[in-house]
């Protein structure tokens, strides 16, 4: 399983800068339209979802709950099982 954090101290990638660079040229529409869809995916995880996402891994009822409680401080942002 992976966790991916929010992380201001994070330097953006060359990928990521190309990103940017292409968003800021972008007609006002089709900027609005991506900023809300990276809003809407970039959204921390609740402590529900993460319980929840922890549950779908395997992880049992109750560590789930404990596990989801001690990162709910932490703008987790995605949680994957391994591989993907």
């Amino acid at each position: 399983m992976l966790l991916w954090c929010t992380d201001q101290t994070d330097q953006p990638s060359r990928g990521s800068i190309k990103a940017l660079d292409a968003l800021k040229a972008a007609p006002p529409e089709v900027r609005a339209a991506a900023l809300a869809v990276l809003d809407q995916v970039s959204a921390p995880l609740t402590e529900r979802q993460l319980a929840g996402a922890f549950r779908a891994s395997g992880i049992g009822l109750l560590d789930a709950k404990r596990m989801a409680r001690a990162l709910r401080k932490l703008d987790i942002i995605a949680v994957a099982p391994r591989g993907l």
